[in-house]
């Protein structure tokens, strides 16, 4: 079944609440947990010499509703391949509840250029988006919900850079979407701190900085049920949590790159009331 093209966020990192386990050993002072905290700039690292694929393997006694996944800020290059599976079970037994291998693209690690968005001439067939972006890599996959207990994340490495892999974020998480998508006039940018000043000879100076996504939205029309559950999802992650943010699963290309990562609120929570059963409110968010 295809997923609606709708705003789809996800408030609980499921892997805070299981046991997460790497097959391959880390950097001592780069382990499996920095993939778990929420602070931007603290990656897990893997030294891949003489391996071919990383395992990540987590595990919880609990059954959790999941039908997302975020790879955030990594290094990998465009040869890499990932299958992520679920199972009902807990330590990967039981029966296989989801297994990517059986979607069509989704072990690509970048987000395919689509024809239409190539330049002739320059974009060759089967170029990435991220290649050419100083935007963080952002890996996503969506699919139906499923409800399990444990979860396998296979990752084939191309040829890696000094044969290091570093991941800064990685999720598993339930992705809700509200019954009324977000207002047409959308913003969808990036905020970039590069330091510029001109200089005497009449150029610019320019000192390069991060470059983040940012997503301001409105929504007109939320009915009671549905704004209840989305104040309560921003209530729980408040301003110090993290946001697994996708504005629309059906998209590709460069819309899909700029919209699809994590993110932190930044505006105060609230609504207005429109008249009976119908409320207004807002989502200011900048990428973390």
């Amino acid at each position: 079944m295809a997923l609606k093209s709708k705003l789809l966020i996800g408030w609980k990192n499921l892997l805070e609440d299981m046991s997460l386990i790497t097959m391959q050993g880390t950097d001592v002072l780069h382990p499996i947990a920095n993939v778990l905290s929420q602070t931007k700039g603290l990656p897990t690292r893997w030294d891949i010499t003489g391996e071919s694929v990383i395992t990540l393997k987590a595990s919880s006694a609990t059954a959790r509703a999941m039908s997302g996944l975020m790879l955030k800020g990594h290094n990998l290059v465009e040869e890499t391949t990932l299958r992520l599976r679920i199972w009902d079970g807990e330590n990967q037994t039981g029966s296989v509840l989801y297994d990517s291998d059986d979607v069509t693209g989704a072990d690509t690690i970048f987000t395919v250029r689509p024809w239409g968005e190539m330049l002739a001439g320059f974009d060759p067939w089967g170029g990435y988006c991220d290649a050419d972006s100083v935007l963080d890599a952002v890996y996503t996959l969506v699919f139906e919900d499923v409800t399990g207990k444990s979860m396998q994340l296979d990752i084939t490495p191309g040829t890696q850079p000094d044969n290091i892999v570093e991941i800064d974020k990685l999720a598993l998480f339930f992705a809700w979407a509200p019954q009324y998508n977000y207002d047409w006039g959308a913003v969808f940018g990036t905020d970039d701190l590069t330091e510029q000043a001109r200089t005497v000879a009449g150029g610019y100076w320019s000192s390069a900085r991060p470059v983040r996504r940012r997503i301001d939205l409105d929504f007109s029309l939320m009915e009671d049920v549905d704004r209840n559950r989305f104040l309560a999802i921003l209530g729980a992650a408040g301003k110090t949590g993290d946001l697994y943010v996708i504005p629309n699963p059906n998209d590709v290309g460069w819309s899909w790159h700029m919209g699809a990562s994590i993110y932190r609120r930044t505006n105060d929570y609230q609504y207005e009331q429109q008249m009976f059963n119908g409320s207004a409110s807002a989502l200011t968010l900048r990428e973390n």
